[in-house]
Parts: structure tokens; sequence; C-alpha cells
């Protein structure tokens, strides 16, 4: 890492706001305000024996936390509930044939999008989402009921389209996804 980096990284944790520092609660919060510190800039100024006075052991992990010193893992849990693109224009788009003219760009990007993700058990929907020039948008769904097509995508922008005769500013196209089945085992004896 170079020095410009950590003296950035430094600056940008220091302007934080003590109540954003995981664990801080509203009694933490109130602790932290009676010593007169309210952001990791004030919390990194702070006599050390001082926090462990009044926080205990949390206090080196404060100390840390203030510094943008934190050794956890990161876990991304999140469940995917969709696969989408979305596109949004530099000029609007006047009507449903310059929709259609960009609509099979978006979904090459979507197909390359889900190459590799091992959800195609997962699609229970296709979605197209317009937004118009008054930023104003509609959703449209459609279940997946055989095999995937793009045509259904075309009949979903068409009924999109309709539902507002203006300029259209972004375009997304994308599959809803159900949660995946759990594994089952079976077992004979």
């Amino acid at each position: 890492m170079t020095k410009s980096y950590i003296n950035k990284a430094f600056e940008f944790v220091s302007e934080i706001p003590v109540k954003s520092i995981s664990g801080i609660g509203r009694v933490a919060q109130e602790k932290l305000a009676g010593l007169g510190v309210y952001t990791c800039a004030d919390l990194q100024k702070q006599d050390f024996s001082v926090l462990q006075k009044v926080f205990g052991s949390m206090a080196f992990r404060l100390s840390q936390l203030a510094l943008g010193v934190d050794e956890r893992p990161v876990v991304v849990s999140r469940e995917r509930k969709s696969i989408s693109v979305e596109r949004t224009f530099d000029k609007d788009l006047s009507d449903m044939k310059a929709c259609r003219d960009v609509l099979p760009m978006l979904l090459a990007e979507l197909k390359r999008r889900m190459m590799g993700k091992g959800v195609d058990s997962q699609l229970s929907k296709y979605y197209l989402k317009l937004k118009f020039d008054d930023f104003k948008q509609t959703t449209i769904e459609q279940p997946i009921k055989s095999k995937l097509t793009d045509e259904i995508f075309f009949s979903l922008l068409a009924q999109a389209c309709s539902r507002s005769l203006r300029p259209v500013r972004l375009i997304g196209v994308g599959y809803r996804l159900s949660p995946p089945k759990p594994l089952q085992l079976n077992f004979e004896f």
C-alpha cells in the first residue's frame, strides 16, 4: 500500500461518526458523547486509559475500529433475488422502435452476466423496467413457463411502453429468482 492510500483511508475513517461503528449502540454513544467523542477522529485522540476505564475490554476494539483496523472476514450472506442489467441513456429514447433497437444489446449483456452463476434452476420470472423522462418508472413481470426466450422481453417492452407515452430514460431487463431448493438426501437401508 502506498503512503498516499493510507493517508486517504485514515482521513476517510476520521470523518465517520462513532455511531456508525459496528457494535456502538445508544448507550455506548452516550458514554462517548460524555467524553466529547462524536467522530472517529475524536476517538483517535482519546486517551486509551480513559477508554479502558469506561469501556473495559471493548476499549482496544474501539480504538482499532477508530483507526480503520478491522480484521474480521467479510462474509456475504445475502441471497440473490434477481439477475439483471439496466442502462440509462445519454439521450432519452423517443419511441417504441428506439427501445426495441437497444433491447438486443441489453439481452446479450444479461446472458453474459448469467454465465457461470449456476442459477438456471432458480429462474422464476422475466422482468422489464422502464424509467421515463419524468423519472416515473414501471416494472412488468411474467412467469417463466417453458424454455427461455428473448421474445418475451419484446412483449414486456410493448406492454410497459403502453403505460406511459413518454420518452424512455432507462431500460432494465432481468430474471427473478426463486430461493434455491434445499438439498435432499435419500438414504436407503
